[in-house]
């Protein structure tokens, strides 16, 4: 199952799946032997169930990062406050279409990230705290709903919620907030963010262009400085 395949970066030198990470695999041809799941182990994906290819007709296989996903549906997590917590919110999927057994029976899986990863990084603080920064808590930044459902044609997926916006509780470094949210477009009055200073919650509304014309985009990082 590939090697090791390009994950969510939570840290400049982490951008890899981690040992034990695990990957769930079905051929959707068969009706037996046709679910496994792999494992990553000393750098190579095992599995110990017992997982067949179709020798005589076709195989058609769909793969999924975390095993808490499937192919089409997926609940993002609402706590990514550690960087195990923020990875194991990064959907991943994958298809071989239909193929015939390979004669070295290799299956080549390319994983697709299917959410959007935001990074808000409070860059300044205005004249009424001094200039100085202040200490912040209870962050959330704000999904256009949790509760995913992937739609596939011969267009692309599409990605649709069946909750409301949801907040997550970020992974702070330093100024910095990251949180893996839906792809989706914001209007200009939703909510992007809040958090508390000085006792005084304060919300960032989804003004930016990148949030509210073209609208977040699956597999792409984005960075917002913002002025408190």
């Amino acid at each position: 199952i590939g090697k090791l395949q390009t994950r969510v970066s939570y840290d400049e030198r982490n951008t890899t799946f981690d040992e034990n990470d695990q990957i769930k695999v079905v051929n959707k041809l068969r009706t037996s032997k046709n679910v496994a799941t792999y494992t990553l182990t000393d750098e190579e994906w095992n599995t110990a169930d017992p997982f067949v290819w179709n020798g005589a007709s076709k195989n058609e296989f769909e793969a999924w990062y975390p095993l808490t996903a499937s192919y089409t549906t997926f609940t993002i997590p609402t706590d990514q406050s550690s960087e195990q917590l923020l990875g194991a919110a990064d959907w991943m999927i994958a298809s071989s279409g239909e193929i015939d057994k390979p004669e070295n029976q290799t299956l080549e899986l390319y994983f697709l990230h299917r959410l959007s990863k935001v990074t808000v990084t409070i860059a300044e603080w205005n004249d009424e705290f001094g200039g100085a920064a202040q200490e912040v808590s209870t962050p959330k930044i704000y999904s256009k709903g949790t509760a995913l459902t992937a739609t596939y044609d011969d267009s692309g997926v599409t990605i649709t919620a069946t909750d409301g916006e949801t907040g997550i509780t970020p992974l702070v470094s330093g100024t910095s907030y990251t949180a893996i949210v839906a792809p989706a477009k914001y209007a200009t009055t939703d909510k992007f963010m809040t958090f508390t200073v000085n006792g005084q919650e304060m919300t960032v509304l989804a003004t930016p262009s990148s949030l509210n014309e073209e609208g977040l985009q699956a597999g792409l990082h984005y960075l917002f400085d913002l002025k408190v």
